[in-house]
Parts: structure tokens; C-alpha cells; sequence
């Protein structure tokens, strides 16, 4: 990640890392689905191992999935807002 960032940062003299919306749009869609692993983590460590949660992780996961939900809820509210607003050409 760090190599990735300042490759990019060299080949575009910008320090910061450029990234295009279709990019972030895609990430957005994938990061919600991303939390299943929790899910199936979780699984697996009680019927493989016996091991249940701790009280922090049953109540810090519920909170990780919901930003994630937020966030790609905010940022489809946002895209479909902003595609209203533009106008076709003719």
C-alpha cells in the first residue's frame, strides 16, 4: 500500500494519491460484503475451535457493519443526487 502510493506519488509528482470516482464507487460497493467475513469467522472459530466472541467484538461488530452500511447507503444518496442535477445535452 505504502509502495503503491508513492509509485503513484512519483509518477504523478503529486503527493497526493490520485484515484478516479469510478474507483472509489467500486470500493464502496465491496466493503459491505467485505464484513461477511466476520460472520463466517466467527463461525468457524466455534465449530472448529470452540471459541466464542468476547462482549467487545459482539458489540464493536455490529458498529463496524453499520458504518460500512452508512457510508455505501451516503454514498449512493449522493451519486444518484448528483446524476439528477446533471442535465443531457442535446
Amino acid at each position: 500500500m505504502v509502495a503503491g502510493g508513492a509509485g503513484e506519488a512519483a509518477a504523478t509528482g503529486s503527493p497526493t494519491p490520485v484515484t478516479s470516482e469510478a474507483e472509489l464507487d467500486a470500493l464502496v460497493a465491496v466493503v459491505p460484503m467485505n464484513h461477511s467475513s466476520m460472520i463466517w469467522a466467527t463461525l468457524y472459530g466455534w465449530l472448529l475451535f470452540g471459541v466464542l466472541l468476547t462482549s467487545a467484538t459482539w458489540i464493536g461488530g455490529p458498529i463496524i457493519v453499520a458504518s460500512g452500511l452508512f457510508i455505501a447507503w451516503r454514498q449512493h444518496s449522493l451519486h444518484r443526487d448528483r446524476e439528477a442535477t446533471i442535465e443531457m445535452p442535446r
